[in-house]
């Protein structure tokens, strides 16, 4: 593998002029700040890229103590880092796999002609609709590992690129399905801390526990101020009235306001809570639109799960399903038996949703019933809502 075509010369000398575009047509001071922090952020993760012994370093660290996924290993470097040597990967790449699955389930009678080869060099293939059932919780169980389950030395580490184009399905030793890796030149490692501020998260989210996220969500970003005018937001009444200026409310303000539009929009008004893409989409609009933006260091982790939860959900909808977090729940206790192993306390992790859902069973039980059902259907009726809408695409509307 070799970069051509691109070297840090040329990144540098683009990075110039985007910073100078955005000084003279910027529109104000802090809509400045704010992409010069993007813009620093892409070039700092594309000049990684550059130098293979990220690629090399990550490529090893990845593969330490994998169990649900495969990482194709660079066996090679050269001494100037500009040039790799990489096994080749087994199986198919999902966005190949995807197509092929879409063709049979268009027309059947064809499949096996049509993919004779790649069903010879991969025998799992000739049974499609056990691949379409598997495949979701296949990708789940390798974000797991990789969100929630801690490796050697205290930290996850995280594909920091996961598209369908960076990864192939392909069968291990056992005969089951697992994905494996490529394109390792930029990982996200998550602290101890960080992995129980996660897991924190994912267990308010499940049991509903609105201040919890809100508390996340507050402490993961930074107050911009007046944000201006952000489009029409038709579920919650709170939202619709107007943008906050952040930066006038105390925290324990702000993480109320957000909290109340949290409940309001997502859980009082049966958002399909698994579809998590579209309700982080929802969360995102509501702290816009008080005045909040994600850090730039958690940017690049939360790319890395969206591309994640792209494959699970497109994967998911080949057999008419959503995401299956109940693979996610049942994973849970297995994240804090590592964070035990590594010497780390779990219980401040999981406590705030333990003593919400205690003290709100009934609707802790509304909310984890979502989970555990198998194909529930969720419906929100909300009278003239345009088309134009950015929140028509994120649910299932049912006027």
């Amino acid at each position: 593998m070799i970069k051509k075509n691109v070297d840090q010369e040329q990144l540098n000398l683009e990075h110039r002029i985007f910073m100078k575009f955005i000084d003279e047509f910027a529109s104000s001071s802090e809509m400045a700040v704010e992409h010069k922090q993007m813009i620093n952020n892409l070039y700092k993760d594309w000049a990684k890229e550059l130098d293979f012994r990220y690629e090399y370093d990550y490529n090893k660290l990845l593969q330490q103590g994998a169990k649900r996924y495969k990482v194709a290993d660079i066996t090679k470097m050269s001494e100037d880092a500009s040039c790799i040597i990489m096994e080749k990967a087994d199986g198919i790449q999902m966005n190949n796999l995807m197509k092929m699955l879409k063709d049979f389930q268009a027309d059947p009678g064809e499949y096996q002609a049509r993919y004779a080869s790649e069903i010879s060099a991969n025998p799992w293939l000739s049974n499609p609709q056990r691949v379409i059932e598997q495949l979701p919780d296949v990708i789940t169980k390798a974000f797991d590992e990789m969100f929630l389950f801690m490796k050697k030395g205290g930290k996850s580490l995280m594909h920091g690129d996961p598209h369908m184009g960076n990864y192939f399905i392909t069968e291990n030793g056992s005969g089951k399905l697992i994905p494996m890796f490529i394109d390792t030149g930029n990982c996200v490692a998550r602290s101890a801390g960080q992995i129980k501020t996660d897991l924190g998260f994912l267990t308010d989210y499940f049991v509903g526990n609105s201040r919890g996220l809100a508390k996340y969500f507050v402490a993961q970003c930074e107050r911009v101020g007046h944000t201006g005018a952000m489009g029409q937001f038709p579920c919650s009444a709170l939202v619709r009235n107007g943008v906050y200026n952040s930066k006038t409310l105390e925290e324990k303000a702000l993480i109320n306001k957000i909290s109340q539009e949290i409940q309001e929009v997502v859980f009082n008004r049966r958002h399909n809570v698994t579809d998590v893409d579209a309700v982080q989409k929802t969360i995102r609009v509501i702290l816009e639109r008080n005045g909040l933006r994600m850090r730039p260091e958690y940017v690049t982790a939360l790319k890395a799960q969206m591309q994640f939860f792209t494959g699970i959900t497109e994967a998911a909808s080949l057999s008419g399903r959503t995401i299956n977090v109940a693979t996610i729940i049942k994973d849970i206790p297995q994240a804090l038996y590592n964070m035990v192993r590594h010497g780390q306390n779990p219980y401040s992790a999981v406590k705030d949703a333990m003593k919400y859902a205690y003290n709100n069973q009934t609707r802790a039980t509304n909310v984890i019933s979502q989970f555990v059902s198998e194909r529930p259907d969720f419906f929100i009726d909300i009278v003239d809502v345009p088309r134009s809408a950015s929140f028509v695409p994120v649910c299932n509307i049912s006027a």
